[in-house]
């Protein structure tokens, strides 16, 4: 039995799909009263209620006046009402809500700088965190694990013109195996983490360019058919996050995303 995100966490779970059906129904008049309310719902008890789940969460609240903290809850709001989403089977919807509880889980929020390498950190953040549910992992040793999570969170690279350590995808086949070797060949587990370790791999918005994308062989190679419609997902549901209230701009980049995972599932299928 795999946790289920709405048993773990039902208050958070209650709440996200209120502010769903109020956002689908125009209820929530811009940013100013969607941020009022997610503040007024984080209430210190609430913080250490998730962070009890998933651990790092006020670490990664902590910065930039809450931003990632408001962010992730937009993306979880935006998650329900997502069509791609409501085509999943109930298995892949749960591992979709726990995909995107924990896609930031280790992004540092700065005003002067973008972090290029949280996907990669809080892909061990996450593993961490799903060792303590029910996700049924068995781990042979601990310190396999924590050779696997070291390299994971430390395979990080300079890149020119960049100021910035952005991921490092010559280790991918390394950490891929390593997810394989410990949690299984995509198990709930396995996605989970595979989905926030590559979330922030392909491009799918060119004015969001990301630094290390994967390549057309690394696409065939790491996204298997399993993982494909959870990073869909992810991905389409992360740029609504940004563009709540704006509307052309969120299905202009909705076109854009699937138009991407619509390449990357011919290179994944061929």
């Amino acid at each position: 039995m795999t946790a289920q995100f709405i048993e773990e966490l039902p208050e958070l779970h209650t709440f996200i799909l209120e502010l769903a059906a109020d956002y689908n129904a125009d209820k929530i008049d811009g940013w100013r009263a969607f941020i009022a309310r997610v503040k007024a719902f984080y209430t210190p008890a609430m913080m250490d209620k998730i962070e009890g789940v998933a651990g790092g969460w006020g670490h990664m609240a902590a910065f930039a006046n809450h931003q990632t903290l408001i962010h992730v809850t937009s993306v979880l709001m935006a998650l329900p009402l997502c069509e791609e989403f409501q085509a999943l089977d109930a298995e892949q919807q749960n591992l979709a809500w726990w995909i995107v509880l924990f896609h930031d889980i280790a992004k540092e929020a700065h005003p002067e700088r973008l972090d290029h390498v949280h996907g990669f950190i809080g892909a061990a953040v996450t593993a961490e965190a799903l060792c303590k549910l029910d996700f049924g992992i068995t781990l042979d040793t601990d310190e396999a694990f924590y050779r696997w999570a070291d390299m994971t969170r430390t395979a990080l690279t300079q890149k020119a013109g960049i100021d910035d350590l952005v991921q490092d995808n010559s280790q991918l086949p390394a950490i891929l195996d390593g997810i394989t070797a410990l949690f299984g060949d995509d198990t709930p587990a396995a996605l989970v983490i595979k989905g926030v370790l590559l979330h922030m791999s392909i491009t799918v918005i060119p004015a969001w360019a990301q630094q290390a994308p994967l390549t057309d062989a690394d696409i065939k190679q790491y996204i298997t058919p399993k993982l494909l419609p959870l990073l869909k997902v992810m991905m389409i549901v992360d740029g609504h996050g940004w563009a709540l209230f704006e509307p052309e701009r969120k299905a202009e980049e909705t076109v854009s995303t699937r138009k991407t995972f619509a390449q990357v599932a011919q290179q994944v299928a061929g």
